[in-house]
């Protein structure tokens, strides 16, 4: 029993950790770039808030990310449910990163479309406006982001 609560540290140590040892510089902006991504969800979860049905989704998203720090990127959501598959949301993104010394932020705009069937807890989300500062002091990085949703009524 003792062993199997040193492997389990052990194992969430090297998750929390991991990063530190494979992340990338992401102050450096070489050149422009195109990301492809898929992921799989299997219940949608939105600010700690999940609906009773289970929305398991697939998704598929594009990233252009300019050199000069401006990106766009497009997705969509494809419910996997046998008895409801169907496109349940699609999403733009525009924004803007920067990075100057040990200073990082981020600004974004995003638009939801969703389905007119959806039930998704995030459905009644229009659009939203994020944005982060990231100070980085070598042995930690602090950090503020701000986030505000607009929903159909406000």
């Amino acid at each position: 029993m003792k062993n199997l609560k040193l492997n389990s540290i052990l194992i969430i140590l090297i998750v929390l950790f991991s990063d530190i040892t494979l992340g990338q510089n992401i102050t450096e902006k070489e050149a422009s770039y195109v990301s492809l991504n898929v992921n799989f969800i299997n219940d949608a979860v939105f600010m700690g808030r999940k609906d009773s049905i289970a929305t398991p989704y697939l998704y598929p998203s594009i990233l252009y990310h300019n050199k000069s720090g401006l990106y766009a990127s497009g997705s969509f959501s494809y419910l996997t449910k046998s008895s409801e598959s169907r496109i349940d949301l699609f999403l733009i993104t525009a924004g803007y990163d920067f990075s100057i010394k040990k200073l990082t932020g981020d600004i974004s705009f995003t638009k939801y479309f969703f389905n007119d069937d959806s039930y998704n807890v995030i459905s009644e989300v229009e659009a939203d406006l994020t944005a982060s500062i990231i100070y980085d002091l070598d042995i930690i990085n602090l950090g503020v982001t701000a986030n505000t949703y607009f929903n159909k009524n406000n």
